[in-house]
């Protein structure tokens, strides 16, 4: 796979380019518009899979999430992990303040 650089023209806009997903080894296009949103987003990779196995893969974390409650504010949020009793876990908020 090519770098960003790599995959924008000459005039510097993104251009339209095939990738392989790692998945289930299907081509996929990853148009200059979603290679604009990743730069955007400050993503520093390619997709590496196809938007079909990243769907699966989203809904495969959900079921894996655990309903829990911040150690701050006692709010109601999810997270992905396996929780030990004598571990503090924030939300969302309460993480990003504590940065």
């Amino acid at each position: 796979m090519r770098s960003e650089t790599e995959s924008r023209s000459q005039s510097g806009t993104f251009e339209d380019k095939e990738l392989i997903c790692k998945e289930c080894d299907k081509r996929f296009l990853f148009s200059a518009k979603e290679q604009e949103f990743f730069k955007h987003k400050g993503f520093q990779h390619e997709p590496a899979r196809c938007p079909d196995c990243r769907k699966q893969k989203r809904q495969q974390l959900e079921k894996e999430m655990t309903q829990i409650k911040c150690a701050k504010c006692g709010k109601e949020t999810k997270a992905l992990i396996d929780i030990k009793k004598d571990v503090p876990v924030y939300c969302r908020d309460c993480f990003e303040k504590m940065k």
